[in-house]
């Protein structure tokens, strides 16, 4: 989904799924309780399922807000990191850096985007899964710490024991 704001928009927010986006223009800051991130022209940044945030989209530098927003489908999760090596946590605080490390490949693959939303016919509906999928190995070369969150699936509020067991 692409989104592009002409003046300031203010929402607050709890996302059921894990949300990757990447800013083409203006600027976006995210506030978790106390903590605030700021993102602008070619950032890339991964918004985590199950938190209350508050966002503010605006427009910097003349340039309208602008970003494309990629919902991770829990399904695909699994799928993606069944086999793959996890991290057990994100060390660094999400809060005190930004989400995903910037790399050139993020600003190819996001580009490479750009023509899907500016088409006149729908697109297809077996493409998704496989822009999914890419942007999914993009993360895991270039940012392995996005998979102490992408690839956990325990349930809100439970403990995963096979997890803790084994």
């Amino acid at each position: 989904m692409t989104c592009t704001i002409e003046e300031q928009y203010t929402w607050e927010n709890v996302y059921p799924q894990h949300i990757l986006a990447y800013i083409y223009s203006g600027e976006l800051k995210i506030t978790y309780g106390q903590n605030t991130l700021n993102f602008v022209k070619g950032d890339t940044l991964l918004v985590p399922k199950d938190q209350l945030s508050r966002s503010v989209k605006m427009p910097a530098d003349g340039q309208p807000f602008k970003c494309l927003s990629m919902v991770l489908p829990e399904e695909q999760l699994r799928e993606f990191y069944q086999d793959r090596p996890l991290l057990e946590t994100w060390t660094e605080g999400v809060l005190k850096q930004r989400p995903v490390t910037p790399h050139p490949l993020w600003d190819s693959f996001f580009g490479s985007m750009l023509p899907y939303f500016e088409m006149q016919d729908e697109l297809p509906k077996a493409l998704a899964p496989i822009k999914i999928k890419e942007a999914l190995t993009i993360m895991d070369k270039v940012d392995k710490r996005a998979s102490a969150v992408l690839g956990t699936f325990s349930e809100k509020g439970k403990i995963d024991l096979k997890t803790m067991l084994s």
